[in-house]
């Protein structure tokens, strides 16, 4: 979870390492400089939020979650 479910390196943003303040300034100077790459890491950021992490979607993994639980609940019993 978090970040690296949220962001996929070099395709919808930049994760650098923990700690690594050069990895950190060369990704900010990166992105300050670049108004292409800020542009696109924007727009596939929002696509893929809007196709993962909508109510619909949530909603089909929540219920496939309690299904399986069912259905392992029932086997056990």
């Amino acid at each position: 979870g978090g970040n690296s479910e949220a962001v996929n390196n070099g395709k919808t943003g930049i994760i650098v390492e923990k700690q690594n303040k050069r990895e950190l300034q060369e990704a900010i100077l990166k992105l300050f400089y670049n108004q292409k790459l800020r542009n696109d890491y924007g727009d596939a950021a929002k696509k893929k939020v809007e196709e993962e992490f909508s109510i619909d979607n949530c909603v089909k993994k929540y219920i496939h979650v309690y299904e399986k639980m069912l259905k392992n609940n029932r086997k056990k019993g």
